[in-house]
């Protein structure tokens, strides 16, 4: 698809440089404006790094959370970074690597240089956004993506000596990165290498040779980590997140199961909460096949989540921080009409270009759908975009003026959505911190935590505060199970968000704030 791949050197690249040191340089900058910027995974993969970096190799391993990131901040905080800081620069080093890895993907199609620079350029706070938004494994999982995707789309793949072998080490580390890496290589180097394939016949040998390269190398390293949570958990495992997305997709569930449960102890000592290993939640098989009713069920929902998906790359749906654009729709339609249904042969390889992404976004529908799993779609889109505007370049009839406008006008278009997004986000959870510093400044705790509601708010409390929090209260509740449950888990201090005549029980626990903290009382448990 390009033609001017052969004479890129990455290594002579200097706009990329420069890009990368821009991009890091203001990602050093937001760094204190965002450290407090903290989500419910993030708080399980500090947690889970604090243990690698402290040498907690059995509570550490885990098959929910995919240990590449968490290896890389678990390095970094053993050098003394702090914790929220370490969270933040790993994925601002993982940013820095897709600016590489989508410079080099950008040559496997044929893009305009000017166009190809600008649009590059304009991606810097897309990537800011993707750093700073979630502490997430969604970046590396974007990151490793990326760079299996330039190896694969390669128009002389079967010639490469070691392509097929690149690709399995990606294939690899896709799978570290998120457990869904495992089933989306598996699905997509069996189809490229069914295309290579049977493109070129006279070349099926070499092509069968980098498929069992590519597959043996990604089963080694995938096969590893498979071997490691497998002895852990006592069964042959490839990650836990498909049955605790299975559970909270089960009719009637809102979110979160935990939430429903009551208290749940931590899996381990140093767990802030249940949510860090989703292994020993209690899980709901059931299967859509169970029932007609079911069935309609799940197919209703699929539905929903396609039409979801389709939504956020439109760029229209609000409730997201979608980073997303209307020109996004325009392009992929404008592209598949373009290589679909030409006036000869269709163009097979450039709609694979499609094709790829849509089966990673696809194979998140049938659980669940969120916009930082479509990262993969506004990179792929933004190399569309520059790929058609350079077939509208090459127009003769076509004004200088207008080109450049629009030119410009769709680069901005990439801009303004994330940069609104940081704007937005700019100094979020620092109020949540201060709020557990006071806390800590009038009250010390130390010990096992459970609440009456706000899960989300005395979770990061418990978290600051480095206690373990074992969840809310039940509902529908009484204060007579209330007291049992305190005493059968062992809970030290009673957080009490609403009104405390509740639980008539607290007549008797001493109340530890004293008016210190206006809108939470916490209680301390006393010992039978």
């Amino acid at each position: 698809m390009a033609n001017n791949r052969k004479h890129y050197r990455l290594s002579r690249d200097k706009l990329l440089f420069v890009t990368i040191a821009i991009y890091f340089l203001i990602g050093l900058i937001l760094i204190p404006v965002y450290q407090y910027h903290i989500n419910p995974d993030g708080v399980s993969y500090i947690s889970i790094a604090e243990k690698y970096s402290r040498g907690e190799w059995q509570d550490a391993i885990n098959g929910y959370w995919g240990p590449l990131y968490i290896w890389v901040m678990g390095f970094f905080i053993r050098l003394g970074i702090d914790s929220l800081i370490a969270a933040k620069l790993v994925l601002l080093l993982f940013g820095s690597a897709t600016l590489i890895a989508t410079r080099l993907l950008s040559h496997r199609f044929d893009i305009k240089q000017t166009i190809r620079n600008v649009f590059f350029v304009a991606m810097i706070p897309a990537l800011l956004f993707f750093s700073f938004a979630f502490i997430t494994a969604d970046l590396v999982l974007l990151t490793t993506l990326l760079f299996y995707f330039y190896f694969i789309f390669d128009e002389h793949y079967s010639q490469k000596r070691y392509r097929g072998a690149l690709c399995g080490v990606m294939g690899g580390l896709l799978y570290l990165s998120k457990a869904y890496g495992f089933p989306f290589f598996l699905v997509h180097f069996i189809l490229m290498n069914l295309y290579y394939y049977f493109k070129e016949p006279e070349k099926r040998g070499k092509v069968i040779k980098h498929t069992a390269a590519g597959f043996l190398l990604f089963f080694i390293i995938s096969g590893t980590w498979i071997s490691i949570i497998s002895n852990k958990y006592d069964k042959l495992i490839i990650g836990t997140a498909a049955q605790f997305n299975q559970t909270i997709n089960y009719p009637g569930f809102d979110g979160f199961h935990a939430h429903h449960m009551g208290f749940i102890e931590p899996p381990n000592a140093t767990a802030v909460a249940i949510g860090e290993d989703h292994f020993y939640l209690p899980h709901i098989q059931w299967s859509p096949f169970d029932s007609p009713e079911l069935f309609k069920y799940s197919v209703y929902k699929i539905l929903q989540r396609n039409y979801g998906t389709l939504k956020i790359i439109s760029g229209l749906w609000a409730p997201y921080y979608t980073i997303f654009t209307p020109v996004f729709t325009i392009a992929l339609v404008l592209y598949v009409i373009l290589y679909l249904f030409p006036l000869g042969k269709i163009h097979v390889y450039r709609l694979l270009w499609i094709v790829s992404p849509a089966i990673f976004a696809m194979g998140y529908t049938p659980l669940v759908i969120r916009e930082r799993f479509l990262w993969v779609v506004f990179v792929i889109g933004v190399l569309v975009t520059g790929h058609l505007m350079t077939l509208l370049f090459r127009k003769s009839g076509v004004s200088p003026v207008f080109k450049y406008g629009l030119l410009y006008l769709v680069a901005l278009s990439f801009v303004f959505a994330p940069s609104r997004n940081l704007w937005k986000d700019r100094y979020k959870g620092k109020e949540l911190y201060e709020f557990s510093q006071k806390i800590d400044a009038c009250v010390e705790l130390d010990g096992d935590i459970a609440s009456d509601t706000r899960y989300q708010k005395s979770f990061f409390t418990a978290f600051y505060l480095d206690c373990r929090y074992f969840g809310r209260v039940k509902k529908p509740y009484t204060p007579q199970a209330v007291y049992a449950d305190l005493y059968k888990y062992g809970i030290d201090y009673f957080f009490v968000w609403l009104s405390p005549t509740r639980f008539p029980f607290l007549e008797d626990f001493e109340e530890l704030t004293k008016g210190c903290v206006s809108e939470l009382r916490i209680y301390k448990v006393p010992e039978k």
